[in-house]
């Protein structure tokens, strides 16, 4: 058996990556994280980094906010950081697809609002940056394309934000802050300050120190200055990153919202046309009684039967319509439960009578492989082994929607690599001819089959 060959992995360069993102928008990382972290992965991940509080459903959003700060900054274990936020991103894109995706594709894909930590599906022209940057990969059309999008997104996601502004003025007066520094300042006016830090603060605030005084101030009020200001306005930014973190996720989730609204009232507004119509039929059968003559001409029909005859055949139209949508609604809810059943390496049962030979591959056989780990060299791979045959891929997570496709389907092979147990008993009473491979390979796949020309 050949070996596997190694991928080369590039040595990452982390600040140019965080640089270029930043330079896009200052709060990238506060969009990027919360998509793809829940309050259980930001513990599982990243407990270790705050050992002196517990991460919890009342907190996380401040500890994303911090994580966003110590990439943003580059603080202590930025890179840890950064590289687990991207490898947690490239698994999720491989995962659902989207690397292997075309690009007008993915662009309706990264327009739809979907919050994948919130619907375990959807992705953002951000995270699709962080990808590519990941990989050393920063100019091309793509990317230009993705950084329009990013822009024209957090425009509208702008726009729903609530207007923070944090006011210094009259803050300290009457309150709590004023009488502690009331009180720093007169116990500071006791301290005796050494040479290193008077030196310091003359440095600072380009003063002279003189009798107990800096130019005239008192000692206390600018060592407070030294001291705690500066502390004042770091906290006062991390909270305003706190607020901003928690308002981005909800004009996020108000947008996808909005379009889910929307595709309701497109629902709503089929109804009231069908009922609309159902009105009209009945006022019209109504009026043809009254019109009704008392020998009506045989083989002929006066307008109102005609105007009756075709809202009958409009009404039955959107009738069906409404079934598939509803069908259609149904199948897509029971698609997202299983989705989240789907594993890597599951075991499935086989009854030994299932295949005792290896089967023949005829011309024009039609051939779908359904789920697994695939990408677009080895899905060709496959195709030019197989040139007089159609062969399907079909991701797991879409099994369902495409379950007459598999049953039509000359052959179906079940890759047990990334499934279900439940699309597998599914596509078992779907299909007549069914193979199992447990490895997303031309290699596995060619052993299913017996070859005339295998020597």
């Amino acid at each position: 058996m050949a070996k596997r060959k190694k991928i080369k992995t590039t040595i990452r360069n982390h600040t140019r990556i965080i640089n270029l993102l930043l330079e896009l928008d200052d709060y990238i990382f506060v969009d990027i994280i919360p998509c793809l972290y829940t309050e259980k992965g930001i513990r599982e991940e990243f407990s270790h980094l705050f050992k002196t509080e517990a991460i919890n459903e009342t907190n996380f959003l401040e500890f994303m906010s911090v994580l966003a700060t110590v990439i943003g900054e580059e603080e202590k274990n930025y890179k840890e950081v950064l590289d687990r936020l991207i490898k947690r991103n490239e698994s999720y894109l491989k995962k659902k697809g989207y690397l292997d995706m075309h690009f007008d594709q993915l662009e309706k894909e990264m327009s739809d609002g979907r919050v994948p930590s919130l619907h375990d599906s959807g992705v953002s022209p951000a995270m699709m940056l962080l990808y590519y940057h990941s990989k050393n990969v920063f100019e091309g059309e793509h990317i230009d394309r993705l950084k329009a999008m990013h822009a024209e997104q957090s425009e509208i996601i702008e726009g729903l934000n609530i207007d923070v502004k944090v006011k210094m003025n009259n803050k300290l007066r009457g309150s709590l802050s004023e009488a502690e520094f009331s009180s720093y300042v007169s116990e500071a006016e006791k301290k005796v300050l050494d040479e290193k830090k008077l030196n310091d603060i003359e440095k600072n605030f380009q003063c002279h120190y003189q009798n107990g005084v800096f130019n005239g101030v008192k000692r206390g009020v600018l060592l407070f200055f030294h001291e705690k200001f500066s502390d004042m306005l770091e906290n006062n930014e991390h909270a305003m990153r706190i607020v901003r973190t928690v308002l981005r996720n909800l004009a996020n989730i108000t947008l996808f919202a909005r379009k889910q609204q929307n595709l309701i009232k497109d629902r709503l507004l089929v109804k009231e046309e069908n009922a609309k119509l159902n009105r009209r039929v009945r006022t019209l059968q109504r009026e043809l009684k009254l019109h009704l003559k008392p020998e009506p001409e045989p083989a002929t029909h006066t307008e109102p039967e005609k105007e009756i005859e075709r809202l009958k055949r409009k009404n039955n139209h959107l009738a069906l319509r409404i079934e598939t949508l509803e069908e259609y609604i149904s199948e897509l809810e029971k698609e997202k439960d299983i989705n989240r059943e789907i594993s890597e390496n599951i075991s499935i049962k086989v009854e030994k009578e299932v295949i005792r030979e290896k089967p023949d591959v005829d011309d024009y056989y039609t051939i779908v492989v359904s789920g697994g780990h695939w990408n677009s060299r080895t899905r060709e791979e496959v195709i030019k082994s197989f040139p007089e045959n159609e062969i399907i891929f079909i991701p797991a997570e879409k099994s369902i929607r495409s379950i007459d496709t598999i049953e039509n389907a000359d052959l179906v092979v079940f890759d047990t690599s990334f499934h279900a147990h439940k699309y597998y008993s599914l596509i078992k009473k779907k299909s007549v001819n069914l193979c199992h491979i447990s490895k997303s390979s031309l290699a596995a796949v060619r052993e299913l089959f017996s070859w005339d020309n295998d020597e």
